[in-house]
């Protein structure tokens, strides 16, 4: 079965739920909302006039990110109306704030950031990277987010970081999670 891919922006923080709301609403009728509560973000979807392309607005605030994914023939052409229009970031820059991120802060969202930019997408090498240098981040706390990041991208690679981790991290909590990210590894 031929499954159809999402193709995946990743909001900068001055994109709002506001933002978002008043430009859709400029373009398009939003059709649906699912209300966010402690376990579900808040998502807006609806569909371009022709139903070409089907879009779906995340504003997670679990993990302080906003995207949008977008479906359908023309979602391509419609990502790059959205991205000529409101402020997103570009792939390049995720890894690069991950690569980056030397304070707690920083890299706990620079880890979620990736997670939201890569997950769904094959394997790619430099995000690859990036998750590693936040893995090896000086703060527990970086190291865990990581650690759940890496979990949402399916990629059996993280194997070589993960169990490395569970072995040897000197946080007991950062070795548990690890431990139980490996179990959760597609073979």
């Amino acid at each position: 079965m031929n499954q159809q891919q999402w193709t995946r922006l990743v909001c900068r923080e001055s994109v709002d739920t506001d933002t978002i709301r008043r430009f859709a609403t400029d373009f398009w009728f939003l059709w649906n909302r699912i209300e966010r509560d402690d376990n579900q973000p808040l998502v807006y979807e609806w569909a371009t006039a022709s139903k070409d392309c089907r879009i779906r607005f995340t504003d997670d605030h679990r993990l302080g990110v906003r995207f949008l994914d977008f479906m359908g023939p023309k979602a391509d052409e419609v990502a790059h109306f959205v991205k000529t229009t409101l402020p997103m970031y570009e792939r390049e820059e995720i890894i690069a704030l991950a690569n980056s991120a030397k304070e707690e802060n920083p890299g706990i969202w620079a880890a979620f950031r990736l997670a939201v930019a890569v997950h769904g997408t094959g394997f790619d090498p430099e995000a690859f990277g990036a998750f590693g240098e936040l893995a090896n981040h000086r703060s527990p706390r970086v190291r865990e987010a990581t650690i759940y990041a890496m979990s949402q991208t399916g990629w059996s690679q993280f194997a070589g970081i993960l169990e490395p981790m569970a072995e040897d991290d000197p946080e007991e909590s950062v070795r548990a999670r690890a431990t139980l990210a490996v179990q959760s590894l597609p073979k």
